[in-house]
């Protein structure tokens, strides 16, 4: 016998997706207030895009190759805004993460 699919199947579904989309975002937004340097860098990227390199460049005082640098990131990984996190850990840093 054929399950039926109505009404309720199709809400079960959207609902799957939209928990898994309210995950996907409080894991983002986690990760932004951990990270607060990618909210500058995003900033100074969409800036850049909507205007030029050389106007965000005197607007906000970073360099030019920088600016293209985090261009090139953030569109390769698809505008995901963690591909802006500051990769480099500093000493101190490192030893915080290695007691825990």
């Amino acid at each position: 016998m054929r399950k039926k699919v109505g009404t309720s199947t199709y809400i079960q579904r959207i609902n799957t997706l939209e928990r898994k989309l309210l995950k996907q975002v409080k894991e983002l937004d986690d990760v932004v207030e951990k990270y607060p340097e990618i909210i500058f860098r995003l900033q100074v990227v969409e800036f850049a895009l909507k205007h030029s390199v050389k106007v965000a460049v005197e607007a906000f005082g970073v360099s030019k190759s920088t600016i293209y640098r985090w261009i090139k990131n953030y569109k390769s990984s698809n505008n995901n805004p963690l591909s802006l996190k500051n990769r480099y850990v500093s000493k101190k840093d490192a030893a915080i993460y290695a007691m825990v």
